[in-house]
Parts: structure tokens; C-alpha cells; sequence
């Protein structure tokens, strides 16, 4: 009956820290006083509908928290992009997030949180297809004084 236990235990230990090791947390890096708690990396198919649930964690906050999401590339929100959460007697706030690709790539979820105390952003990198999520190159030239500049790629999004 111990063994049995004490293996049963084992497991679920080890469950757990592989369900830690796939999140990111914002915490220490906060400064709306709210932990935000996601994916470490959302996967899915062209066309088909992404979901994200994202915990909010507020210890010693009791207002609201205003949270914004946005996309990148073929990342199409499905759900609204705006929301205003009320954190349960625990201090934690649930949403789920519904995207659509409309094609095959890698990008960014971007979640923005709003509070009287502050703000922070975190992106979930998500990935559509057997797309894989690689840095471009960048290059680096010299200036006319000699100084070395490296040129790093950027992306500008209108809306």
C-alpha cells in the first residue's frame, strides 16, 4: 500500500512540474500588480479556431483589470478584444482568448493589463501549422565614423 502511494505521489509530482514547465508567468515583471498566467506556446491548424485560457492572479489588488488583446500576421481574434475582468475571492481571473489563422506561420497573441496601480504586456508565441517560430537574421554595418550598428529586423503593423 506505501509503495503504491508513494509512487502514485511520484507521478503526480512529476505531472505537475511538466504542467509548470508549459506555462509563462509574468510575475516579478509586473507592474499593473497583476500575474498573468498563460501558455508558454499555443500550436494550431490553418482555419480552425486557437483557444488560450490566460489566468489572472491579483494578490493584494481588488479592482478591476482592464485587458486588451491583439494579433499578429494571420492571427484573427474571434473573441473581443477588449475586456474588463473582476478577479473571484481568491484574487484570480480567468478568459479565454479565440483566434483564427488564416494560414500556416508562427506569431504573437499580445495580452495588455490595465489597473489603477500600473500596466504590463506579455505575448504567447503561437504557432499554426508545421510553421516554426525562427529569429530572422540581422546584419551589421559600420557608419561613416567607424561605429558599428547592428540592423535588426522590425515589423509595423497599421490598424
Amino acid at each position: 500500500m506505501k509503495l503504491t502511494s508513494l509512487m502514485f505521489g511520484a507521478a503526480l509530482a512529476l505531472c505537475v512540474q511538466h504542467a509548470l514547465a508549459d506555462t509563462v508567468s509574468s510575475f516579478g515583471k509586473s507592474y499593473s500588480g497583476v500575474e498573468v498566467r498563460a501558455p508558454s506556446s499555443v500550436r494550431g491548424a490553418p482555419d480552425a479556431p486557437v483557444e488560450v485560457r490566460i489566468d489572472y492572479v491579483v494578490p493584494r489588488f481588488g479592482g478591476d483589470i482592464d485587458v486588451s488583446y491583439a494579433t499578429e500576421g494571420s492571427l484573427t481574434l474571434k473573441s473581443p478584444a477588449r475586456r474588463r475582468l473582476l478577479p473571484d475571492s481568491n484574487g484570480i481571473s480567468h478568459d479565454t482568448v479565440v483566434m483564427k489563422a488564416g494560414s500556416a506561420g508562427a506569431s504573437f497573441l499580445n495580452v495588455f493589463v490595465k489597473t489603477g496601480r500600473g500596466s504590463n504586456a506579455v505575448s504567447i508565441p503561437v504557432t499554426v501549422g508545421s510553421a516554426t517560430l525562427k529569429p530572422q537574421a540581422s546584419s551589421s554595418i559600420a557608419t561613416p565614423n567607424g561605429q558599428r550598428v547592428i540592423e535588426m529586423p522590425a515589423q509595423e503593423t497599421i490598424r
